[in-house]
């Protein structure tokens, strides 16, 4: 701790000071002070500060507003910060989902005494859990679902912005409920790059789900999102009307409400710039709405930078324009999926050194999304040919063992390497029971052993197995998995493991010349070498899991293919 005290200190010129540092489960948190400011970093990134409620508030009244009259309310991804001065809208049920608990209870000794009265309330309820699942086990309807997730780009924070996840969050919406999302908007300066298609395809990902979406750009662009016409609202005067019925504080009536009616234009500038003023300030905020579905995309729809003449900075305007550009349907025709990310493709390219359009490093991740695939059946196909020439020259069991492991090593990668990537929806929680996944799929190997031992025919049914479990898989995939679904998907996966090495041990001739321990070593060796080239593949080139069990099934009929040849009797 002194050490990190020591380089906290360097920062600022020795205005900040190191206060305490703490691990959770899920990251590594820092508290920092600086003057009278306490400031909260999250795995080296800032999460928040206090005192700043008074920024946050409008922000919040901003997005309650969206409904006409909210009731019941889900939070995800937003600080807890401002809370206290939702008391007066009355709501009747509040879901406030925090995944890091300790993380949590660092906060509240710093939160403001109306926030902590508010999070007492019998209408609020904290939740300490996955995103994704409080969702999926919410078992109820909300007016509002505002979710501040961090940007796509992993694959497990991409799940928040996926056609399942939207699905989902439509499902728990009342019949005129609102769907907010935040994302940021400085991808989309990069219009001329792939980068820049991020935001666009979020965009048009939520078109899938949601028939009517407005969306306000700024630092973080909001997408509201609602399923009938007329609710979600960015006009002045409307969100006058709605905010003028609640009773706000004193503050806030003093500075925005009291003495200005809202009826001109100048007026509701100066509505927007005080009570909204961590929002850009745009006079007429209905030019900012884009209508999607039943309405095409026309100049009116589309984002036209008013006039603002408080703004000294003609950049301004400019970065205004090149915030939002909005998609057109007939050139955009991509979505992202559960189980075929486009986000984390794009996001990668945000770290790269050289964003233009023609750098090497784009053209390069171009071409392998693009080719990436028929190249590699090619090589699959082109190697399965070599080794089975091999096969049918050398004729021996050791070799066909050999040859048949490499294919279900491979495919056991595939799919290995995708539910760690892709299926990360407890994050830490995960890790905390691998150990128990472990257990599972040993003990299940031991099993499938037991069981093919007690078969008097085993390759038969071994090989009948080994095909139609992964054929399975894709059938009975969800979009999420609960740590029970895991632990049958291993066990699943562990009995065929088992079976097959059983199988192994039927056979004769020169296998009794060779360890089983050797076999299953080189396996090893080949699958980590195979996993390892695979990593890539499942990152860049967006093949499904369900493309990974086909694969895996067809290496299990090339199984059966080389076992035939293998010992086929020779004339």
């Amino acid at each position: 701790n002194k050490w990190m005290e020591k380089r906290w200190s360097q920062y600022f010129k020795g205005k900040i000071r190191l206060q305490e540092t703490f691990s959770t489960p899920y990251g590594h948190g820092s508290i920092l002070k600086m003057g009278k400011t306490t400031y909260f970093y999250y795995n080296g990134l800032p999460y928040l500060h206090f005192p700043g409620r008074e920024s946050l508030i409008p922000f919040l009244h901003f997005i309650l507003n969206q409904h006409p009259k909210p009731q019941k309310v889900f939070f995800m991804g937003v600080s807890p910060q401002g809370m206290g001065d939702l008391s007066i809208y009355g709501l009747k049920r509040i879901h406030f989902l925090f995944q890091d608990k300790i993380y949590f209870q660092k906060l509240l000794p710093y939160l403001h005494k109306d926030d902590k009265r508010f999070l007492k309330a019998p209408a609020f309820h904290l939740l300490y859990q996955d995103g994704l699942q409080g969702i999926l086990h919410a078992r109820q309807t909300f007016d509002i679902l505002f979710i501040s997730p961090p940007p796509p780009s992993t694959f497990s924070q991409n799940r928040f912005y996926t056609v399942e996840f939207f699905q989902q969050a439509a499902r728990n919406l009342t019949q005129q409920g609102v769907f907010v999302l935040s994302l940021e908007s400085a991808y989309s300066l990069q219009k001329d790059s792939p980068l820049g298609k991020m935001n666009q395809i979020v965009y048009q990902t939520l078109a899938k789900v949601f028939r009517y979406i407005k969306v306000l750009p700024g630092d973080k662009s909001l997408f509201i999102c609602s399923q009938t016409k007329g609710i979600t609202t960015l006009s002045p005067d409307e969100l006058g009307r709605r905010i003028a019925r609640y009773p706000f504080s004193p503050y806030y009536k003093q500075k925005a409400l009291s003495n200005f009616d809202l009826s001109s234009k100048e007026k509701k500038a100066l509505f927007f710039t005080t009570l909204f003023e961590n929002l850009i300030p745009i006079q007429h905020l209905e030019e900012v709405m884009i209508a999607l579905r039943g309405e095409p995309l026309s100049p009116k729809n589309t984002l036209n930078p008013p006039s603002l003449p408080w703004q000294k900075k003609r950049e301004e305007q400019k970065r205004l324009h090149t915030l939002w550009k909005a998609p057109s349907p007939s050139t955009i025709r991509e979505w992202n999926q559960f189980l075929k990310p486009l986000c984390p493709f794009y996001y990668i390219l945000y770290w790269n050194q050289d964003l233009e359009k023609n750098s090497t490093f784009t053209r390069a991740l171009e071409f392998w999304k693009a080719k990436g695939k028929p190249l590699f059946i090619l090589a699959w196909a082109v190697l399965f040919l070599c080794i089975f020439m091999v096969l049918l020259k050398k004729r021996s069991s050791l070799s066909f063992a050999m040859g048949s492991m490499f294919w279900t090593a491979f495919g056991a990668m595939g799919i290995m390497l995708y539910l760690l990537l892709y299926f990360q929806i407890f994050q830490g929680v995960l890790y905390s029971v691998l150990g128990l996944f472990l257990g599972i799929f040993m003990f299940s190997i031991a099993l499938g052993s037991l069981g093919s031992k007690i078969l008097s025919k085993p390759i038969g049914p071994v090989f009948g197995f080994s095909i139609l479990v992964p054929l399975a898989i894709p059938i009975f995939l969800k979009p999420t998995l609960s740590i029970t679904a895991y632990g049958v998907l291993l066990g699943s996966l562990g009995l065929l493991v088992g079976l097959i090495f059983r199988a192994l041990h039927t056979l004769n001739s020169s296998y009794k010349d060779a360890s089983f321990g050797s076999l299953v070593y080189s396996a090893d060796i080949m699958g980590g070498f195979l996993g390892t080239f695979a990593f890539p593949l499942i990152y860049l080139s967006t093949w499904t899991l369900k493309e990974f069990c086909y694969l895996f099934a067809l290496g299990q009929a090339c199984f059966l293919i080389l076992w035939y040849f293998s010992f086929r009797p020779t004339q």
